[in-house]
């Protein structure tokens, strides 16, 4: 047990103790149960997955365990999103591809489209800012994965675990429903020097997928009919892993391990109010903790040198926040130390 007191413990401190081993073993039998190994018993593998994981969210609600499930939760999350961050460094080019690809009209502005009749809607705007994009959601990940181990600004957490929650939402909901055969309907208008717009007006009396609607002095209202387009999704854990020494996630992995993000981030969500900062105590207990699970994963993408970023954030940041006098011996002076510790390395790189 990572630490004990009252609210901890809830009504039984060694029953909330056997739910919680219940509900991640139960966790990580669904995530296994799309590796190769477990292919002939796979259905029994979610099963038993799923069985266990209600059995321990129930036995923690009734038992008033959800904030030791959100202290485990938050510490094994914040861990992850540590990691998560400094992989998207190293595959920064990728990343702000994915995100690139995602404002494209046949990835997903198409089914806004079609779900309110839009046709001119559009996303695409936004392509250009994809890179800052891409960097603030590195600075989100680090800042509120450190956060989230040393019980920082818990009390506005869920407005970073919201929005990394949503993004996750997106990108995997997409990747999993998307239909490469499916058509619609696009509504662009182009300026007449625009030299696509000369070449859609010329292939509209040849292509029965471009029509011109209506055409102005100085602009066409153009009608396209495109085919969806499926952009393949890695993520930059599963990139690093498949550099390391580990085999990359296949597809089915990768939405289980995004799935065990969902859960992790809804019982930290659910127990927010009753989370509170970590005492001095309190952090040196979770501290090792979140090390050994930094470590794990660092051996899995064959590079110490993320458990050496890590470590630094962790404990400069609590340095910072005991040591940092009235201006900064707080959370945000370390949080401002987190921000300058992932500047330096992204120009620096790895």
């Amino acid at each position: 047990m990572l630490y004990q007191d009252r609210s901890i413990a809830g009504y039984s401190l060694v029953l909330n103790v056997l739910f919680v081993c219940l509900s991640f073993t139960g966790y990580g039998l669904l995530y296994v149960s799309q590796n190769g190994w477990f292919e002939e018993i796979r259905t029994l593998t979610v099963v038993c997955g799923l069985l266990l994981a209600v059995i321990g969210a129930i036995g923690a609600f009734l038992f008033k365990g959800r904030l030791m499930h959100a202290t485990v939760g938050r510490l094994i999350l914040g861990s992850f999103l540590i990691f998560q961050s400094l992989a998207m460094i190293a595959h920064q080019q990728a990343g702000s591809q994915i995100i690139r690809e995602h404002f494209q009209d046949d990835v997903f502005a198409y089914r806004v489209k079609e779900l309110i009749g839009w046709t001119s809607f559009s996303l695409e705007g936004f392509s250009a800012y994809s890179s800052g994009l891409y960097l603030f959601a590195i600075m989100l990940y680090f800042a509120g994965g450190v956060l989230l181990v040393i019980g920082g600004k818990v009390r506005w957490m869920w407005v970073i675990l919201g929005i990394a929650l949503c993004v996750q939402f997106l990108a995997r909901w997409e990747d999993v429903i998307c239909e490469e055969n499916r058509h619609f309907t696009d509504l662009n208008v182009y300026e007449k020097t625009d030299t696509t717009a000369q070449r859609l007006v010329q292939q509209d009396k040849l292509r029965k997928d471009i029509k011109v609607v209506e055409k102005t002095d100085n602009a066409y209202l153009i009608e396209e009919l495109k085919a969806v387009r499926c952009p393949i999704y890695e993520s930059p854990v599963s990139l690093k892993l498949k550099a390391g020494r580990a085999q990359a996630l296949n597809r089915g992995e990768q939405f289980q391990m995004h799935l065990l993000e969902f859960i992790l981030i809804f019982w930290v969500l659910v127990s927010w109010r009753s989370l509170s900062p970590n005492t001095v105590k309190q952090n040196w207990r979770m501290l090792p903790w979140a090390l050994i699970i930094l470590t794990l994963l660092s051996f899995l993408a064959g590079s110490y040198l993320y458990l050496m970023i890590a470590g630094i954030a962790l404990i400069g940041s609590l340095w910072i926040y005991r040591a940092g006098g009235k201006l900064l011996g707080n959370h945000y002076g370390s949080l401002l130390f987190l921000i300058g510790l992932i500047s330096a390395v992204l120009i620096i790189g790895f």
